[in-house]
């Protein structure tokens, strides 16, 4: 996968956004169904216990839920996040799924993304870029038209792809290989994989490049390489999550995110000041409370209020970014009486940040020239943008608790 090439488009795709006001469909229920019938025309966002999208779908579609499944056509990308994840309908931007099961059977226009544990690309499956896999046992039975890079404990391959195949395994399978190519299995370019043990290949499959195994006992270069590549998989998914967290707190709570951000400007060192009491405090109250019993209940409350508000904080940092960008580069003033929309921005803000200090800073490698008083700068500068959005809405969320009991 092309990463500059993804952030540059996805970037590209977040700057228009900001500037045009697209339509959002929502539906959050505890079964959600999009029949056959239906027809969305804006970008359509869904969470539930059980998800049936049969409908068709003129843009992106983001769904999380239990069981999901995805029959129906998607104009523009596909994001999905749940236990069990089935998707047949044709999608013709790229698909990125997280999950427990998946199974992806159907047509893909650009690339496929799939974090799982059983991972199937099942017979109908027909991927036209990329397809990465990060998974526990992956079945390959479709077609890629490009790269096939896949991580995981076991694979079955008796598919095909037009260009190379890279699967990567660290597991022992004992006497069975963790690597079997079927009959059905045609790649047309070069088939590299790591395995403790040769891989069983049909005498009916169709190799037109080299074949080569790597041990799994790799040198400290490859490592490195091979932990920024899984970090590079895990901070995509962190994004897709935070965008769609920032997404429901944008349009849910517009109001809350326009006070957090302007508490954020009015009143620097008290909320920064007090995010650092708050941030450093609350894990020594945790750990007095779980030495009672009686306060255990208590402390795994505070804890899940902790993770939440660090955690969320950073949708607030990235609405103050996003709409400090389009109120800098926008050219013509928002109409009077109408405020500029919050969810734009907040999107905006959220994929600048995480392209900045993930992904440059992080997986771009740029960091490590810089010294120990380098990072040490960074890093202070990353615990700033915590405590400051973070201490932001403890205040604000107390300050309006403090009106009502007024």
């Amino acid at each position: 996968m092309k990463l500059t090439t993804f952030l540059g488009a996805f970037l590209a795709v977040m700057m228009l956004a900001a500037s045009s006001a697209a339509a959002l469909t929502i539906n959050s229920e505890q079964t959600v169904i999009i029949d056959s019938a239906s027809s969305i025309k804006d970008v359509f966002a869904g969470s539930g216990g059980t998800v049936d999208l049969a409908g068709s779908f003129a843009d992106d579609v983001f769904v999380g839920g239990g069981t999901v499944t995805v029959s129906g056509p998607v104009a523009g990308d596909l994001f999905v996040g749940g236990g069990t994840v089935k998707v047949t309908g044709e999608v013709k931007g790229s698909v990125r799924v997280a999950g427990g099961t998946l199974e992806l059977d159907g047509r893909v226009g650009r690339n496929a993304t799939l974090f799982g544990g059983t991972i199937s690309l099942g017979k109908n499956a027909d991927v036209a870029g990329e397809t990465i896999i990060f998974g526990g046992n992956v079945t390959i039975d479709g077609h890629a038209g490009k790269l096939i890079q896949a991580w995981g404990g076991s694979f079955r391959l008796n598919g095909s792809s037009d260009s190379d195949v890279r699967l990567y395994t660290f597991d022992d399978c004992g006497r069975s290989p963790c690597v079997s190519v079927g009959p059905n299995a045609a790649i047309k370019g070069n088939f590299t994989y790591t395995a403790s043990q040769d891989a069983r290949i049909d005498g009916q499959a169709k190799i037109s490049g080299q074949i080569e195994r790597k041990e799994i006992a790799i040198s400290a270069k490859e490592t490195k390489k091979l932990i920024r590549q899984i970090f590079t998989v895990g901070r995509l998914w962190s994004l897709f999550s935070l965008l769609v967290v920032g997404l429901l707190i944008a349009l849910l709570l517009p109001r809350t995110v326009r006070q957090v951000a302007a508490t954020m400007v009015k009143r620097v060192g008290p909320t920064v000041g007090f995010g650092a009491l708050i941030f450093f405090a609350t894990p020594l109250v945790l750990i007095l409370l779980a030495l009672t019993l009686i306060g255990i209940p208590l402390a795994l409350i505070l804890a899940g209020l902790y993770i939440v508000g660090l955690y969320t904080s950073q949708v607030f940092l990235g609405f103050f970014v996003g709409d400090t960008i389009i109120r800098r580069f926008r050219r013509t003033p928002p109409a009077e009486g109408k405020p500029l929309s919050v969810l734009w921005p907040t999107l905006l803000g959220i994929a600048v940040l995480s392209v900045v200090f993930d992904f440059a800073l992080g997986i771009g490698g740029l960091t490590e020239g810089l010294g120990f008083v380098g990072n040490f700068i960074i890093s202070v500068i990353r615990l700033f943008l915590l405590l400051w959005p973070f201490g932001a809405l403890v205040l604000v969320k107390w300050g309006y608790v403090r009106e009502k009991e007024a």
